[in-house]
């Protein structure tokens, strides 16, 4: 059996990553003591309003 994996940073929806049968690792970003993990497109949230903050961040 072959698989397809790939880090979150390949935006797909959790839909499609299930409908093809492709793993999405999640991508770590740290800003102070929160760590923040990037999961499927459109989930992100918490990702989104750190990066719209201005706060640092690294990965």
């Amino acid at each position: 059996m072959i698989r397809i994996i790939t880090d979150s940073t390949s935006y797909f929806k959790q839909a499609e990553a299930e409908e093809y049968g492709i793993k999405v690792l999640p991508i770590t970003y740290k800003s102070g003591n929160y760590i923040y993990l990037e999961s499927y497109s459109g989930n992100d949230a918490d990702i989104d309003n750190l990066l719209r903050s201005g706060y640092g961040y690294s990965t």
